[in-house]
């Protein structure tokens, strides 16, 4: 469930909490790779530590840009299609990332 200033920010815009449902997933780019639980609010960076989650909370939603943190982490993902730029602290430029299907899905999409 989403917390109380999440849902006031999607009680605002209009298709925000689309644009914010479609950032969940496990995410790989050059170097990094997260994985959002928007349900949950949780989310961690990086895979080595499979059951260390980390807070996930909406900042702003603007058209198809989010701002958004990951415990003290901050980020700004820009939705391009069917991929996402992101930009935040901890790593220099931008980051192209693509979504990884779950194995139960692989198969329903060429795009891997």
């Amino acid at each position: 469930m989403a917390s109380l200033a999440t849902a006031a920010l999607f009680a605002g815009a209009a298709g925000a909490e689309a644009n914010w449902r479609s950032l969940d997933g496990h995410w790989v780019g050059l170097g990094l790779e997260i994985i959002v639980d928007t349900a949950r609010s949780q989310a961690r960076i990086g895979t080595e530590k499979p059951f260390q989650w980390e807070a996930l909370q909406v900042n702003n939603i603007t058209g198809d840009m989010i701002v958004f943190t990951i415990g003290s982490y901050g980020f700004v993902a820009l939705f391009e299609g069917r991929q996402l730029v992101l930009t935040g602290s901890g790593f220099p430029g931008a980051v192209e990332m693509h979504r990884v299907l779950p194995p139960s899905q692989a198969g329903d999409s060429a795009e891997n």
